[in-house]
């Protein structure tokens, strides 16, 4: 997804989304007194891409631009995983005030803001581990599988790129 904002008031006069595995694409660019929508799509029928085009009439300025580009990665299993009862029994075991503490740690957080989160859920009963273990085991196979992928943040200004920052994403199945 690349965004396209005002250089001063971060207001977002352009954004293109892309299907990198279709190559299907749509784009909202705002040219100050209209809006001009965009969708290309592959057709099956004519092995062609076909490109729709819509405008809306507004009224918002376009200068002062700046462009952050937003790159993801796919998602890759990394051969990381924990049975489910594993999970529950180890956080049974541990307790919820030491998960109260990792959480407050992970998340930057105070103990009473992580504690709220876990009192919040009702996870500070009896059984929480097991609550926690099927929250994670999303695709419900008795395992949690730790998977990640990449994500990219460039920022363009005056056409130069202003800050390029590249992190880690991370999901449970």
């Amino acid at each position: 997804m690349t965004t396209v904002s005002e250089k001063n008031n971060g207001v977002v006069v352009a954004v293109e989304t892309t299907n990198t595995n279709s190559n299907e694409s749509n784009t909202l660019v705002n040219e100050g007194n209209k809006l001009i929508l965009t969708k290309t799509v592959y057709n099956t029928v004519s092995k062609k891409y076909d490109t729709k085009v819509a405008e809306v009439p507004l009224g918002v300025g376009n200068s002062n631009i700046q462009t952050v580009k937003v790159t993801y990665g796919s998602w890759k299993y990394t051969n990381i995983a924990i049975g489910k009862s594993a999970l529950a029994f180890t956080l049974d075991w541990v307790g919820p005030q030491a998960v109260v503490s990792k959480l407050a740690t992970i998340f930057r957080v105070s103990a009473k803001v992580a504690n709220g989160f876990i009192a919040g859920l009702a996870l500070n009963t009896a059984g929480f581990g097991d609550r926690i273990a099927n929250y994670l085991d999303k695709n419900h196979n008795g395992w949690i599988g730790l998977y990640q992928r990449w994500k990219k943040d460039t920022s363009f200004k005056n056409g130069l790129v202003a800050q390029n920052i590249t992190y880690t994403e991370w999901k449970t199945e």
